[in-house]
């Protein structure tokens, strides 16, 4: 890299005097990003592999700012420093006590956890769980729905209502569109609940619900026939999804298509079909989707549904598992910004072989109070994985993409990064992971042996 600056170059000369391993500079849109590499040698092919590891940025003025190493890593080496002089340490055993060790603000990440577990959870459990009087875990709580702008909503299954999901990708031949342009020609169907524009091969993505590939066809049609951008040449791609992590919010103006589905009794018809809900789910499922924590009474003296029913209900709806949890979505994440990343797997028999690296990557921890990933989905066009991820700090959507390609062998990486939503919000939660599919996947079909006392939050 013989046009690296003489300022960079000697930044990052540092790091290869002082440490007994072998680095590279990379130049990644304008910046200069340092890793480190080693070789392994395949069991299964023989053949030697170059492992990546992001180790830090170096800035324009000269600093180089290395990858946090994480809490658990800084403890483990602390307590080797003290035992070599003599001392010694006792590090907590259990999850929760190193968590309440590491960090005081780990008080709130549970109460995040929590939250986007059982939003509807009684203030008195979480007391009791989290060793607060009630008064100061009220303000507690109100501390952390102010700092993360928390909306209380349902995470719905819409696929136990009819509905596929799809995301769309349009691409721009030469003028785009404007974003007030695009919004006009979107928000009015009812089918769509996200839309954003984007870095990349994109310039465009919008997430959907569809009854079938026809109704997503005519979606897109209409969408592309409106008046404010028929006029742009463009490329328009729709892929099906299978959710297999994480959620899309819906939109109000989702519920007038789904009002279609609420069965009326007829003549000759006394029974729903298996894609028809009953009028009092579909009020549940409104008012909830709107504020997840609104009370029941309230809901029943609304809509007059008599003492008990709209419990009734909501219990009736997650028994069927069209709600699967009252949850939370933070309209001010703590990210600068979200990234999509889609693994086209181009050699299946490598993929396979590391699948499991895969469900490990995606449900591991990697910040306190947000998940890593907010959403993912197998995806048939590219036939591959689709990631959805917020992005804390800048360089951590380099080492997302490095992780991606050290772990996961047989894939194709391709990254946008979302630059602006314009219609609904993508969800960002602290999940508990070992309530996954993936956990659950790594414990029964891989064999792993995951710790398989889980919190419950009922």
């Amino acid at each position: 890299m013989s046009t690296v600056p003489t300022s960079i170059k000697l930044v990052f000369d540092e790091p290869r005097k002082k440490e007994k391993l072998h680095f590279v500079l990379k130049k990644i849109n304008g910046k200069y990003y340092v890793y480190a590499q080693s070789t392994m040698r395949e069991p299964s092919t023989k053949k030697v592999k170059t492992i990546s590891t992001y180790f830090g940025r170096i800035t324009e003025d000269g600093a180089l700012l290395k990858k946090h190493a994480g809490k658990d890593i800084e403890l483990e080496n602390a307590k080797a420093i003290i035992e070599a002089h003599g001392g010694s340490v006792s590090l907590p055993s259990t999850t929760e006590q190193r968590e309440q060790f590491l960090s005081e603000d780990q008080l709130d990440a549970k109460l995040l956890r929590m939250l986007s577990m059982n939003a509807r959870i009684e203030q008195k459990e979480m007391a009791k769980r989290v060793e607060l009087k009630e008064g100061a875990l009220r303000n507690r709580i109100a501390d952390v729905e102010a700092r993360y702008g928390i909306r209380y909503t349902a995470e719905i299954d819409t696929s136990k209502l009819g509905y596929r999901s799809y995301f769309v990708f349009a691409k721009f031949d030469d003028e785009k569109p404007s974003k007030e342009a695009l919004k006009s020609a979107i928000e009015r169907e009812g089918r769509v609940q996200f839309a954003a524009l984007t870095t990349g091969i994109y310039d465009l993505i919008i997430y959907l619900l569809a009854e079938s590939d026809a109704e997503i066809s005519n979606t897109i049609g209409r969408i592309r026939a409106n008046y404010s951008i028929n006029e742009f040449s463009s490329e328009w791609f729709a892929t099906p999804l299978y959710e297999v992590y994480g959620f899309v919010p819906l939109r109000a103006l989702f519920f007038d298509v789904l009002k279609e589905r609420v069965w009326h009794r007829t003549k000759g018809r006394s029974t729903t079909k298996p894609d028809e809900i009953f009028q009092r789910e579909f009020i549940l499922l409104k008012e909830l989707n709107a504020n997840g924590v609104e009370p029941f009474l309230t809901i029943d003296k609304k809509y007059q549904l008599g003492k008990g029913g709209a419990r009734y209900t909501y219990l009736s709806l997650k028994e069927k598992g069209i709600v699967k949890r009252i949850t939370v979505t933070y309209t001010k994440p703590p990210s600068k910004f979200n990234a999509i990343f889609i693994l086209d797997i181009v050699i299946r028999k490598n993929f396979d072989k590391t699948r499991a690296n895969l469900m490990h990557f995606t449900i591991e921890d990697r910040y306190n109070f947000i998940n890593k990933i907010s959403f993912a989905a197998d995806i048939k066009i590219p036939n591959g994985v689709l990631y959805v991820a917020p992005i804390i700090e800048e360089d951590d959507f380099v080492s997302f993409e490095e992780d991606i390609k050290n772990r996961i062998s047989g894939i194709k990486l391709t990254s946008l990064i979302i630059t602006d939503v314009f219609i609904g919000e993508l969800n960002t939660r602290r999940f508990d992971t070992v309530h996954s599919t993936q956990y659950d996947h790594l414990i029964s079909y891989y064999k792993e042996k995951l710790p398989q006392n889980k919190e419950y939050y009922e």
